[in-house]
């Protein structure tokens, strides 16, 4: 891991420096702008050593997590053309999920070329390295606009980095990506954990599609209620995939602050918190009840 007592400048001035080529090789391109690179490796930690000339990699951060939405959004709609809402919507969920940005960030050994404080260090389960990607995302924005990003997600995609949460055709191409997400249960099980541990209620209501024959789609509609309070909406070709894409909007909508005043019940708060294992087991029991997982769509 660099260190900000190392002068940052020392690994970019010449373009025969190792760590030139280093990202180089991440990239697959050469970069024009090369002070926004640097930026999206500055964790703010770094920023408490004094060096007045340090920018942190947050807003970085924020540009490179809409790019990669959008542009999983493009592959996905790409390689998808008949699916509907639900199912992309949980489809990128999966693909951009924290746990997936941090486990491709170790993969690429981005934790080498982060700049933080002295006595900082990045855990194993630490989301540093995932963020620095998304900043470095977002530097790819800055110097090479909507499509570089494009190429540096396709090129990821090609290189097996998303593995295993996807499946690549024979062709090894972009438009060959096959998503398997655990037949679709995580975003439901990651609310259904959230709920439990700030020990809220939670419940989803699925509305049936049309009658066959009718004029409108047949396709099922979810809401969540966290405490009766509304939270996402979501449609799905099955119970499945509409209670998976109204989580996601939920998730979205927990993560924006959305649910910070809401408060659990009284009999929520007078019972003791389950144990690890309690929890573990009324997840499943959870899942279980819920036919709708049995077949994938």
């Amino acid at each position: 891991m660099i260190k900000a007592t190392n002068p940052i400048i020392r690994f970019f001035s010449k373009k025969k420096e190792p760590y030139f080529f280093l990202l180089h090789k991440i990239l697959g391109f050469k970069p024009k702008n090369i002070e926004i690179y640097k930026q999206a490796f500055v964790h703010r930690s770094a920023l408490g050593n004094g060096d007045k000339t340090l920018k942190s990699n947050e807003r970085l951060e924020y540009l490179g997590d809409a790019m990669l939405s959008a542009a999983m959004a493009d592959i996905l709609y790409t390689k998808f053309p008949d699916a509907d809402e639900g199912f992309l919507t949980q489809k990128r969920a999966i693909l951009v999920q924290r746990n997936t940005l941090d486990m491709i960030a170790q993969k690429l050994k981005l934790s080498d070329l982060i700049v933080t404080q002295k006595k900082f260090q990045i855990g194993k389960n630490s989301h540093v390295p995932g963020n620095a990607l998304e900043a470095l995302i977002g530097a790819i924005y800055e110097d090479k606009g909507y499509e570089g990003c494009k190429m540096f997600v396709i090129r990821l995609i090609k290189q097996g980095y998303f593995n295993p949460v996807i499946k690549q055709g024979p062709d090894n191409s972009a438009a060959s990506l096959m998503v398997n997400d655990v037949n679709g249960m995580q975003p439901k099980v990651d609310l259904l954990q959230w709920a439990q541990k700030h020990r809220l209620d939670l419940r989803f209501e699925v509305a049936p599609p049309a009658p066959a024959g009718s004029k409108s789609n047949a396709r099922f509609h979810c809401t969540v209620f966290i405490e009766n309070v509304k939270g996402g909406e979501g449609y799905g070709t099955s119970k499945k995939t509409a209670q998976a894409s109204a989580a996601v909007r939920t998730i979205e909508m927990i993560e924006a602050g959305m649910f910070n005043d809401v408060e659990p019940s009284d009999a929520n708060k007078r019972g003791p918190r389950p144990s690890r294992k309690q929890r573990a087991l009324q997840n499943r029991n959870k899942i279980s009840e819920t036919p709708e997982f049995d077949n994938m769509n």
